[in-house]
């Protein structure tokens, strides 16, 4: 992995921690977990961040206990309530919700917030710009980490490289378009 991949890795574990941790505080004394996929499988899909556990243990119990809800709703691709469980304790007393992360049809993982008390309104209006904002950043890190690896495949190549040029000006052009939707998304997040 060159600099550039390992800078961007740190930016987006960084910017997944920062996520977990507003939606805990939103959440009234909740708690958050980040799921994300691997390349869009859910064969493959994993805790990244957590916020609102008192220990690390503790968040990753929540997440196994969580994981089957949460594949069955990425597989829906819905926002859906998290039933209220004994086991997740009293920072998820009143349940929660789980927001699917996908963008034109790439999976990325899952927002998962419980609470203690329910959630007003304003608060899931709140944790869906939060999910939103998420899902555009992850995004953003596919189509960057696909144009940096096809990059790498035209310097490779000695045959003409006409097509693959034509790949990379798309994605190139889709990361564009991305820079401009994550700056909307921070715009609302900033409000």
């Amino acid at each position: 992995m060159n600099a550039d991949a390992t800078d961007r890795t740190q930016k987006l574990a960084a910017m997944l921690r920062t996520v977990a941790s507003r939606a805990a505080d939103r959440s009234g004394g909740g708690v958050a977990l980040v799921f994300a996929t691997q390349e869009g499988s859910l064969n493959d899909i994993r805790l990244r961040a957590a916020s609102g556990f008192a220990v690390p243990d503790d968040a990753r119990t929540m997440a196994q206990v969580v994981l089957p809800r949460v594949r069955d709703i990425l597989e829906g691709g819905d926002l859906a309530e998290l039933e209220v469980t004994p086991e997740l304790g009293e920072r998820a007393a009143a349940g929660g919700l789980i927001h699917p992360l996908s963008t034109d049809g790439h999976l990325h993982g899952a927002l998962v917030v419980a609470s203690p008390s329910p959630l007003s309104l304003g608060t899931r209006e709140i944790l869906a710009v939060l999910a939103e904002a998420l899902c555009a950043q992850l995004d953003h890190f596919r189509v960057e980490s696909e144009c940096e690896r096809l990059q790498i495949q035209l310097l490779e190549r000695s045959d003409p490289i006409e097509d693959r040029s034509d790949e990379v000006l798309k994605l190139s052009e889709a990361l564009f378009a991305q820079d401009i939707e994550l700056l909307r998304s921070n715009e609302k997040l900033g409000k």
